[in-house]
């Protein structure tokens, strides 16, 4: 066989996986759910960001959330699915999500921060580079995998790269201890994949 029906074959393969990884995941949300997510996204970070709690600081800030949501509001929600009533998930994001990553990132930083400086002390650094694998298949998800692996001490992402199976991400890590894949990324990962595939797919 070519070379050419290789790539063909493999491009029938990409495109198949896509498609059934599309109907797995088809419930996307609606425009307008979309769009108050966005709005309160933003007027979150308004909030933040301005740190005053004035009438008419909030509803500036109320409306130019909202026109700036209109118009960007696919950036933000793009890889979000719509699992149940939209009410319903965002109190589970603010009441369930987003308390139990933080306690679980928490855990992982005080956790990175000891081991990192143990291995400095004892100076018994094993630095490898090692694969691991992960099934959430948007870029909001990887991205956001990407980067909480990237803000742990003692990790840090350096490629991703598609394959049919899923995303294979490629970490630097400090202290080598498996060269098992699978136990790698459970170590790494640490449960956050799982915690991200509530959101995005």
């Amino acid at each position: 066989m070519s070379k050419m029906h290789f790539y063909l074959r493999e491009r029938i393969d990409r495109i198949k996986t896509k498609i059934e990884t599309e109907l797995k995941y088809k419930k996307v949300l609606t425009r307008t759910q979309k769009i108050i997510i966005t709005w309160l996204v933003l007027f979150l970070y308004w909030i933040i960001l301005s740190a005053k709690f004035e009438i008419f600081s909030m509803v500036i800030g109320l409306g130019l959330s909202f026109i700036v949501s209109i118009f960007t509001y696919d950036l933000i929600t793009k890889d979000i699915r719509s699992r149940g009533h939209i009410i319903e998930r965002i109190l589970n994001f603010v009441l369930l999500y987003v308390p139990e990553l933080i306690f679980i990132y928490l855990f992982r930083l005080i956790e990175a921060n000891v081991n990192v400086a143990k291995h400095v002390i004892f100076m018994d650094i094993k630095p490898g580079i090692v694969k691991i694998k992960t099934d959430l298949r948007s870029d909001t998800g990887v991205t956001a995998l990407a980067n909480l692996i990237t803000l742990t001490p003692g990790t840090l992402t350096i490629d991703v790269k598609r394959t049919l199976e899923g995303n294979t991400l490629y970490v630097h890590w400090i202290d080598v201890k498996t060269f098992s894949s699978e136990r790698a990324g459970d170590m790494i990962k640490g449960g956050l994949d799982k915690w991200l595939e509530r959101i995005f797919w």
